[in-house]
């Protein structure tokens, strides 16, 4: 890994891959959610800019926005003047499937909006490296200045030794011949996010954002036993029903603790 060694002082984070389902939905929510963690008292705007996307999430914290390719101009012209008048406005902007990723990065190139912040998701599937290369080509192209993050999506475990072996495709492997290709990536930083069902429970099935779930869950999970003391007085029905919303707010909460290095990575744009 190249790697650049950048602090940029940008508002904005662009989550974007020329591959299509390796997760860029799943990180821009887990960014925007940490963004807001760690920034609690400035505006968090997520655009997720898709065709496909029909999927609604509310958020009493997060102002999110689903809109069409044919918004990306626009959209793109109102964070640049944003991040310019305004030190608290904070962009996450989504890039949907593959081409959308290409039309995005084409607007930045356009107006020639530079030094922002990259995240690129890919999952564990080989074939999947030329799309990583080929996006990191893309935007150091037109912005030499732009901090890149390589997102490893959907890890099994957390452990350093276990991605590794998991991502044969970035680490390579001595014994199965496999080369190491992340010496040949001008990247600034690599993180883990790790295989999380409840990021897919929590949009699809609840529609509630990570970060509002997480917030309500909090209080729940650090007080069970008082929590199930007064769930017990109100009958049998009622404990049952809030002892699986516990259980999904423990989900929710272990996440946001695994999730603590990029959480400090954040600190730094």
């Amino acid at each position: 890994m190249k790697k650049e060694n950048k602090s940029n002082s940008s508002n904005v984070h662009v989550v974007v891959n020329t591959k299509g389902g390796c997760g860029k939905s799943t990180c821009s929510s887990i960014l925007a959610t940490l963004l807001y963690l760690n920034n609690p008292n400035k505006k968090i705007n997520l655009f997720e800019l898709d065709d496909n996307n029909e999927t609604k999430v509310d958020s009493k914290y997060i102002d999110s926005s689903s809109l069409t390719l044919k918004h990306t101009e626009t959209i793109i012209d109102n964070i640049n003047f944003n991040q310019l008048i305004d030190p608290d406005y904070i962009s996450v902007l989504d890039s949907g499937g593959s081409g959308d990723s290409v039309i995005i990065l084409n607007k930045l190139k356009e107006i020639d909006m530079v030094g922002n912040n990259f995240y690129i998701p890919i999952n564990d599937d080989m074939e999947q490296f030329k799309n990583l290369f080929e996006t990191v080509q893309f935007i150091r192209s037109f912005d030499c200045s732009a901090k890149i993050t390589v997102i490893l999506n959907r890890c099994i475990t957390l452990e350093k030794k276990d991605v590794e072996k998991q991502f044969l495709v970035v680490f390579g492997s001595e014994e199965l011949e496999i080369k190491n290709r992340l010496n040949h990536l001008k990247i600034d930083e690599v993180c883990f996010v790790p295989n999380a069902p409840i990021l897919s429970i929590l949009k699809n099935h609840y529609q509630i954002s990570l970060l509002d779930f997480y917030l309500d869950s909090i209080d729940l999970v650090k007080n069970i036993d008082i929590y199930r003391l007064e769930w017990a007085k109100e009958g049998k029905e009622v404990f049952i029903a809030n002892n699986k919303k516990y259980r999904i707010g423990k989900m929710a909460v272990e996440l946001i603790e695994n999730l603590e290095p990029i959480k400090k990575m954040l600190l730094k744009a």
